[in-house]
Parts: C-alpha cells; sequence; structure tokens
C-alpha cells in the first residue's frame, strides 16, 4: 500500500494509477479528524486497530479519482528532522570502525562500470596503493 499527500493536504492510497481518499475515509469513521496531518495518519495505522480496515473498505469501495489528475505534495509538510548523509558521514565512518574493530580505515576508490550484459552499473575497487 503506497500512501501519498495529495492536492490540499489529503490523504490517499495510490494503487493502479488512482488515488483513493483514505484521509476523508478515516475522518467520516472518526478514525481522524479534520485538518489531519500524515503524521496522524501514520499514527492512526499504527495504533488504532480500526484504521487499517477502513482503508481497505476504502480502497474496496472504489471511489478514486485518476492519478494523473492529481497534484502529489509531499508526505510530510514539515518533518521534525531532517538527516544530512554527507554532514554525518564523519562521525558516521567512526562509529563504523570502532564498532568493527579497527583496522578498517583505508580507503577504497571505486570506479563504475556497465555491464554490457546487462546494462546494470556495478562498482568495483580499483587498487589504492600503499601507503608509506
Amino acid at each position: 500500500m503506497k500512501f501519498c499527500t495529495y492536492d490540499d493536504g489529503q490523504a490517499g492510497v495510490v494503487a493502479d494509477d488512482k488515488v483513493y481518499p483514505v484521509g476523508a475515509a478515516m475522518v467520516a469513521a472518526g478514525i481522524l479528524k479534520e485538518g489531519y496531518t500524515m503524521v496522524q495518519v501514520i499514527e492512526a495505522m499504527t495504533g488504532n486497530p480500526d484504521a487499517p480496515g477502513c482503508v481497505d473498505e476504502c480502497v474496496r469501495a472504489g471511489d478514486s479519482v485518476p492519478l494523473d489528475q492529481v497534484t502529489l505534495r509531499a508526505p510530510i509538510d514539515n518533518p521534525t528532522s531532517l538527516w544530512a548523509a554527507a554532514a554525518n558521514y564523519m562521525d558516521h565512518r567512526k562509529e563504523m570502525e570502532t564498532r568493527m574493530g579497527g583496522g578498517h580505515t583505508r580507503s577504497c576508490r571505486t570506479r563504475t562500470t556497465t555491464c554490457p550484459r546487462t546494462s546494470s552499473s556495478r562498482c568495483r575497487p580499483s587498487p589504492v596503493p600503499a601507503a608509506p
């Protein structure tokens, strides 16, 4: 099941190029209140035993909008945190070295090649000269 936020902040489920208005169904069932957020939809799906059945019923009922007639939005308008992978890299590397017991500090340079048979990319380690 793929949840989405669309148009004016409505929660939906995308299936077969259609969007099912599950947020409205959850409001009608008393699971959510008007003005809900996607975080509240997620909390309801994990914490309210009636929510998953309500969503399933909404999709089974078949009331939907074609996907190409809605405007998809960011799923969560105001996330509580953002992770910056590049900014956290050095801390992560040190943590992994500690967990691995050290000795894994050498960098590995890679080059990407494309497999002619499958057209998929794969990385192969390039030799790294030994430190003097």
